[in-house]
C-alpha cells in the first residue's frame, strides 16, 4: 500500500466517526462546522502522513538516538565512539544491564513526555515511570486513558512493542515545527493536547491493522520490527535505539497473558520464576505456573493466583508509581 493521500485519510476518518455514530464531512444537526474542519483532525492527518516513514521521521529517530547517546555520556562521564556505541547496544543483551545503560530509552522518552504535558509520569527512586497497559483495553477504558493523557508502556502482546507509541509521540514532538500543526498554538501548546483528542481516529493513525507496507508506521508492528529487527543500515544509523529494542525482542515473546501472569508473580509476589520466562510460549508459561504452585518455599497459593488473574482481567492500567491493588494490599511491580 503506497503512502496515503489526504483524500485516503479523509475516507478513513469518516469511517472511524461513522462507527461511532457521528458525521465527519458534514455538520451535525444544529452545528455549523463539519468535524473534518476541526483543527485537531487536520493536525492528525499531518501526523498520519508523517508516520509513513520518510525523511522527517528518520530525522526524528536520529534525534532520539542522539538524546540516548547524550544521556549515556552524561551518566558515564565519557564520550562514545562508534565502537563504544556498538558495545552499549550489545550491553542490553546481558544480565545485569550496566548502570549507565539501564533505563536509557525510557528516561529520554519520559523527559520529553513531561515537557509535552502528558500525565501521571512519576519519579520513583530517580526514574520516571508512566502508566502501564497490561492488555487490550476495552474501548471505553482506552478512550478514558487517551483523554487523561496517559501515554503508556504497552504489554499488549505480539509484535506491537512496549515502547512503540511512546517513540511515535517523541518523534511527533521533535518534528512538530516541520509538521506545521495547530496544537502548538492551542491552550497549553503541547502535543499531549493533540494526543488527548486523537481517540476517535486512533486506529486510523496509530493502531492500524489493515494491510500495509514496511514504511507504514501507523501500524505499530511495522515500527517495532523496523527498530527491533533492523537492517544493517538501520543499526548503523541508530545503534543504541536498535540495540535496546533488539534486546526486548530477544528477551520477550510478545507478552502473552500467561507470560504477564509470571511477570506479576515474580515482581509483586517474589516467586522464583525460571530464568528466561519472558521467552516462554503460552504452554511453557502454564507449565511454569503449575511448577510455582508446588514450590517447597513460597509457593503460589490459590488466593494469589486468583488475585493475579483478577488484576490482569479487570485492572490492566497501572499508575505512575507502578502499583496495583491485589486483595487488601498494594504491591509494587
Amino acid at each position: 500500500m503506497p503512502k496515503p493521500s489526504e483524500s485516503d485519510l479523509d475516507t478513513a476518518f469518516k469511517e472511524a466517526y461513522a462507527a461511532l455514530g457521528m458525521k465527519y464531512d458534514e455538520p451535525e444537526q444544529g452545528e455549523k462546522t463539519a468535524r473534518k474542519n476541526f483543527w485537531f483532525l487536520k493536525d492528525l492527518k499531518k501526523v498520519a502522513l508523517f508516520l509513513y516513514a520518510d525523511v522527517d521521521f528518520n530525522d526524528a529517530l536520529a534525534t532520539l538516538e542522539a538524546d540516548m547517546v547524550k544521556l549515556y555520556e552524561t551518566r558515564s562521564g565519557r564520550g562514545l565512539s562508534a565502537i563504544g556505541k556498538r558495545a552499549v547496544a550489545e550491553s542490553w543483551m546481558g544480565e545485569p544491564v550496566p548502570a549507565h545503560s539501564a533505563f536509557l530509552l525510557q528516561s529520554v522518552l519520559a523527559s520529553t513526555e513531561l515537557d509535552e504535558k502528558f500525565k501521571d509520569i512519576e519519579d520513583v527512586d530517580g526514574k520516571l515511570h508512566p502508566v502501564r497497559f497490561y492488555g487490550n483495553l476495552e474501548a471505553k477504558s482506552f478512550a478514558a486513558n487517551i483523554q487523561a493523557r496517559h501515554l503508556a508502556v504497552d504489554y499488549v502482546g505480539g509484535d506491537h512493542g512496549e515502547y512503540t507509541h511512546r517513540i511515535e509521540w517523541y518523534c511527533i514532538a521533535k518534528k512538530i515545527g516541520a509538521l506545521g500543526v495547530e496544537c502548538r498554538n492551542r491552550n497549553d501548546k503541547s502535543t499531549a493536547e493533540l494526543f488527548q483528542r486523537s481517540g476517535p481516529v486512533w486506529t486510523k493513525v496509530f493502531d492500524r491493522t489493515e494491510t500495509s507496507d514496511t514504511n507504514d508506521f501507523r501500524r505499530p508492528e511495522r515500527l517495532n520490527l523496523f527498530l527491533g529487527n533492523p537492517s544493517d543500515d538501520t543499526k548503523r544509523k541508530y545503534p543504541l535505539l536498535t540495540g535496546f529494542l533488539r534486546s526486548r525482542m530477544a528477551k520477550t515473546n510478545g507478552y502473552s497473558l500467561e507470560t504477564k501472569f509470571l511477570l506479576v508473580a515474580q515482581s509483586a509476589y517474589g516467586k522464583k520464576v525460571s530464568d528466561g520466562f519472558l521467552r516462554f510460549t503460552p504452554t511453557q508459561a502454564n507449565q511454569e505456573i503449575e511448577r510455582l504452585k508446588k514450590l517447597p518455599a513460597n509457593p503460589l497459593t490459590e488466593t494469589e493466583e486468583t488475585e493475579i488473574r483478577n488484576f490482569l482481567e479487570t485492572n490492566r492500567v497501572m499508575t505512575g508509581k507502578d502499583k496495583f491493588a491485589v486483595g487488601s494490599e498494594e504491591k509494587a511491580i
